[in-house]
């Protein structure tokens, strides 16, 4: 295999895994953060 072609399918995938890693983290904050304001609101 070129190290080429395996760099940028590397590149992709961590890419892709970052991206879905912040976008989870991200919807999980604002879950968290929107209960937490409710349990505030309800209280």
């Amino acid at each position: 295999m070129r190290k080429l072609k395996t760099s940028r399918w590397a590149v992709r995938v961590a890419a892709l895994a970052a991206a879905a890693t912040a976008g989870a983290l991200v919807f999980a904050s604002n879950a968290a953060a929107a209960d937490y304001g409710w349990t505030l609101v309800g209280r």
